[in-house]
């Protein structure tokens, strides 16, 4: 049964173990993925979704969905839904690691922009990761970059721009700190444009002459900076150059998504360098270039080129493009808050069906550990009851051996009463005899009295011999606490009195008289009380 046991134990410290190493190798590998983001976020992505993360613990795979959402958004893949980067952020609440927690929030904000820039909840997920920073003190500066400026990006679409200047001012700091020369100039450039809108001229001049003093710009930067030097100075020369630029290199490789607010752009610069046939001509082709037919941008597109019809007298056109704006704009509302109620409807059934599913899962736990608690019980009573029968029968065996020894002990009183009793009343007429005869026959007293005598040493020193024996000290317990005053035949007798023994038994093993012995043990009684 012990061996069974510690079978057992070793299996569950041997499964134990392997998950533990699993888990840890397998944070080590996400970990890996995780510093490889930044430089090559394709690789990482393929990497990901070819890993199976199923059969690992929460924490795995809130990690997992974390660097998922951050791999795809960093590669450029369009999102369908929040249901990952959702789960990740709910299990982060609930955790201990305040740094994923606002990764977590922040890419949940990121996410839900992307799908819908008009819906609150990014803007809340993105400052509660904002609070979360502040309260741990996470001074993470990339992560800084990114929270402030989709924050300012929010703030700027829903014309809230002192916040929005705000934010794009702690997203310049940050990229100071982190220097990312890309951000750097993207912070400056969205900074500008806040500035403008509240009618800071003088800092949008600053900041204008202070991003054209910058060396080295990116390329893929350069349209955007002719389009600060367009938007501030708004001279024939600054918007050639944004049309330039705009048309020979953001239109390059550009995502099909971002050519119409490009053409847009175009348009609008023609539009003010009096070319409204020019304007005209891409204001129709910003309209082509359309993809998603959802995004809210549509609705300046399509009102635009309605303005633009109109300088051209073009009325017919100007109406129905006014009215495609207007058919845009409705679109786009309907159709968000029809998500809204699908999304709402669908993550409560998700919530309903993750309910059900931790209801079988607790079902199963409280099942498992029940028997395991009713097994255990069982193997305690089991082990429980074998170790009350054993102890009974050693105690019944101890009981029969010391019962035995008691009925020997008895046996052999008994025997050297019927035997030996005689002797001290023999001694006693010996030696009246001897008084009464101690005239006539003087040698014969005085000879007798030595025999007694001798007898009684030899008695004395029998006594002494029996204290003195282990056996004695074995039976007795005896520690030889008892007062020095009292003799060998006293300590005897003490001893034999406390261990149960009666007057008649200890006077048939002394071969002593039952009144010598009262009289010893009113002698001991009196020793000991004086001591």
């Amino acid at each position: 049964m012990k061996n069974s046991r510690l079978i057992v134990l070793g299996l569950l410290l041997l499964v134990s173990c392997n998950t533990t190493i699993r888990q840890h190798v397998m944070q080590a590998r996400l970990a890996n993925l995780d510093s490889l983001l930044s430089h090559r976020p394709r690789v990482v992505l393929d990497s990901l979704e070819q890993m199976d993360v199923s059969e690992h613990p929460g924490e795995v795979q809130s990690y997992y969905n974390l660097l998922l959402t951050i791999a795809k958004d960093k590669s450029y893949v369009d999102f369908t839904d929040d249901s990952i980067i959702s789960l990740a952020a709910e299990w982060y609440r609930n955790g201990r690691d305040p740094e994923k927690l606002a990764r977590s929030l922040i890419y949940l904000g990121i996410v839900r922009y992307a799908l819908n820039p008009m819906d609150t909840l990014p803007y809340l997920h993105l400052k509660e990761a904002e609070d979360v920073m502040k309260v741990h003190a996470l001074e993470d500066p990339q992560l800084q970059v990114l929270l402030y400026g989709y924050l300012g990006d929010i703030n700027l679409r829903n014309r809230n721009y002192p916040e929005a200047e705000v934010c794009f001012e702690k997203g310049l700091e940050a990229s100071k700190k982190a220097g990312n020369h890309r951000n750097y100039v993207l912070a400056f450039i969205n900074l500008f444009y806040a500035k403008m809108f509240l009618g800071k001229t003088g800092e949008a001049e600053d900041i204008v002459l202070q991003i054209n003093a910058i060396d080295s710009i990116l390329n893929e930067l350069i349209p955007s900076v002719k389009k600060v030097n367009a938007f501030f100075y708004q001279t024939g020369s600054t918007f050639k150059e944004a049309i330039i630029h705009s048309v020979n290199d953001s239109l390059k490789g550009m995502f099909e998504t971002d050519k119409p607010g490009v053409l847009y752009n175009i348009s609008q610069f023609y539009m003010k360098l009096n070319r409204i046939d020019s304007a005209v001509v891409y204001g129709e082709a910003c309209l082509d270039a359309i993809v998603d037919s959802m995004n809210l941008d549509n609705y300046r597109y399509y009102k635009h080129l309605a303005y633009l019809y109109t300088l051209t007298g073009e009325y017919k056109e100007s109406s129905d493009n006014y009215k495609k704006a207007l058919g845009a704009f409705q679109t786009y509302h309907t159709v968000v808050n029809e998500k809204r109620i699908l999304e709402l409807e669908k993550k409560y059934n998700i919530a309903e069906v993750q309910q059900q599913l931790l209801k079988e899962k607790l079902k199963k736990r409280a099942f498992i550990i029940g028997f395991v608690v009713l097994f255990a019980i069982a193997l305690i009573l089991s082990f429980g009851i074998l170790y009350w029968k054993h102890t009974a029968v050693r105690n019944k065996r101890l009981e029969i051996i010391q019962q035995q020894k008691t009925d020997q002990l008895r046996f052999f009183v008994a025997a050297i009463n019927c035997t030996l009793g005689i002797l001290p009343d023999f001694v006693a007429n010996v030696n009246r005899l001897a008084h009464k005869n101690r005239e006539t026959c003087p040698e014969l007293y005085h000879t007798l009295q030595e025999k007694i005598v001798s007898i009684n040493k030899e008695y004395r020193k029998s006594c002494s011999a029996i204290i003195q024996d282990p056996l004695f000290n074995k039976i007795f317990n005896d520690d030889n606490s008892l007062p020095a005053q009292l003799s060998d035949r006293e300590k005897l007798i003490h001893k034999l009195s406390e261990s149960g023994f009666s007057n008649e038994l200890i006077a048939g093993l002394l071969n002593v008289t039952t009144d010598n012995i009262r009289s010893s043990k009113s002698k001991i009684k009196r020793k000991l009380e004086e001591n």
